[in-house]
């Protein structure tokens, strides 16, 4: 309980940090109007870039368009041309920014956004040097927030750890006042991606002139289909590239600790796991099951050796589930495997009452005399 409690006071207390962050930066980014939305340049003018970037942000991004383009951060609509007015429609935290796009660029459609908004549905979402300006845990809120109908992110900045804009000289009175820059490399972004479904398809990198030596990458993410329903044949759904798991082996045993991200496209289904836990005469504890959903516990269970076959008690509603399933003591394999294990899996996932119950697992397995080893 007290574990518990102060989770929850540390959740509290992080969410009042975030909140006061985006307040901090939503009122910088509208009290300094159009400054910041590019580098002051006098070589290359409106486009710092020193390239085309109309034209090669229309090749690189148009394609993938279907209906609709939303540019989150598309500031007074310097990007916009690259796409179709019909097509068309960019949004920013700057109200000045949106007044200017609208008077630029009528026939194209701006719309004032909030720091994170509930943003309209579109087939590609484009952010143009936006969140090297925010913090990760932005960043995860806005990917959050996007429509279910995303199918490609497109993410373009200069992604290295060194700051080229330190903005030391001017647009604020006092270095309390700088707009935030939180560098990233192509691999931090991914892996932030990949949490919300999203794998690298493509990565174009161009130069950014006007910072001698930078290069803006375009990261172009597309969503991952939808994960299994029910896991009973790991060494064909271990062949998915995009199945997100930890602790699974080949061979169908597992960690002690393993997770598995799976779909429940129904809400009338029943978590279900069954598997073998290996006879063992030197056992001297009693054996738990846990699987948690994030902070939700959705099954627990003491089981004895041998077959076990459980399902969660209510009924699971339908959508994505990252699993983190424990047991405990966890045992180790004779040799010459030796590995540390937690049990012979044959099922884990969602059936609906109509569902089967699957296969028996072999017995062969429960000969082992294997060492219980607590952690």
């Amino acid at each position: 309980m007290l574990r518990f409690l102060l989770k929850w006071k540390t959740k509290i207390l992080m969410t009042e940090n975030h909140h006061a962050s985006e307040q901090r930066h939503y009122q910088l980014w509208n009290e300094t109007g159009l400054k910041n939305i590019k580098p002051d340049s006098v070589r290359y003018g409106e486009y710092p870039e020193g390239w085309d970037v109309i034209k090669d942000i229309n090749r690189i991004i148009n394609p993938f368009i279907q209906s609709r383009i939303l540019e989150i951060g598309c500031g007074y609509g310097r990007i916009c041309r690259a796409f179709s007015p019909k097509q068309y429609l960019g949004m920013d935290i700057n109200a000045q920014a949106i007044t200017r796009a609208k008077t630029l660029f009528p026939q194209y459609k701006f719309q004032h956004a909030q720091y994170v908004d509930k943003y309209p549905n579109a087939d590609v979402v484009f952010a143009y040097t936006v969140f090297l300006h925010m913090p990760e845990h932005t960043v995860h809120d806005v990917i959050k927030n996007l429509g279910n109908g995303v199918e490609h992110v497109f993410i373009a900045e200069i992604m290295e750890k060194k700051t080229w804009d330190q903005n030391t000289q001017s647009n604020y009175d006092d270095a309390e006042r700088f707009h935030a820059v939180y560098q990233r490399t192509p691999e931090e972004y991914v892996k932030l991606m990949e949490q919300h479904r999203y794998y690298l398809s493509e990565e174009i990198i161009k130069p950014y002139h006007y910072y001698a030596g930078a290069k803006i990458h375009f990261l172009h993410f597309r969503k991952m289909p939808a994960p299994p329903k029910i896991l009973c044949h790991q060494a064909e759904w271990l062949k998915d590239p995009h199945l997100q798991f930890t602790g699974l082996y080949e061979d169908g045993w597992v960690h002690p600790h393993f997770s598995i991200t799976l779909s429940n496209t129904v809400d009338d289904a029943h978590l279900v796991i069954e598997g073998l836990y290996p006879a063992n005469p030197d056992l001297r504890s009693n054996i738990t099951l846990e699987i948690r959903n994030e902070t939700k516990q959705l099954l627990y269970a003491s089981l004895n050796p041998g077959h076990f076959n459980f399902k969660s008690n209510e009924h699971m509603k339908a959508g994505i589930y990252h699993l983190d399933v424990s047991i405990n003591p966890g045992v180790d394999l004779p040799p010459p495997d030796a590995r540390h294990v937690g049990f012979f899996l044959k099922k884990i996932g969602f059936e609906s009452n109509s569902s089967g119950s699957g296969n028996v697992v072999k017995k062969i397995y429960t000969k082992f005399r294997l060492k219980t080893v607590r952690k």
